[in-house]
């Protein structure tokens, strides 16, 4: 019922692109509630693709210190969980003890950059997680 309400642009790598603006918080539970999560990037190659579909010149993507409030760059971590290992900071970021979610810029030859988490932007939420539930099983014998 949440897929309906905005509109999603899929990749061949089963990203999705929310074009409505909402702050960090809101766009991860939009994604949680597709069964994905933020998108996470893990090499150059993922963030030129997530830069080609996205429709703003910037989007939220799934990097957080949120754990550590009040810090620069301490602790920064994808919201899925998956490692950390590489990253395209613009050069100077991050820079903000209050800015604890990070987005992406297209117009900064897709580097990132942190900021507040209440800021609202279109976003990327990633591949599906195949963590919603199946659906049930057919009954025996053919569904009669």
């Amino acid at each position: 019922q949440v897929a309906s309400l905005y509109s999603h642009d899929m990749t061949t790598h089963d990203l999705m692109l929310v074009t409505t603006a909402m702050p960090w918080p809101a766009a991860r539970a939009e994604c949680q509630a597709l069964g994905r999560d933020l998108a996470s990037v893990h090499n150059s190659i993922e963030n030129d693709e997530l830069a080609s579909v996205m429709g703003d010149g910037h989007v939220w993507i799934g990097a957080t210190d949120a754990s550590c409030p009040g810090t620069v760059n301490e602790c920064w971590s994808w919201s899925d969980h998956s490692s950390l290992e590489y990253t395209n900071w613009h050069r100077g970021e991050p820079n903000g003890p209050s800015e604890d979610c990070a987005m992406l810029y297209t117009t900064a030859g897709n580097e990132w950059n942190d900021a507040s988490c209440g800021n609202s932007y279109a976003f990327v939420c990633g591949a599906s997680s195949g963590q919603l539930p199946a659906p049930p099983p057919p009954p025996p014998g053919g569904g009669h």
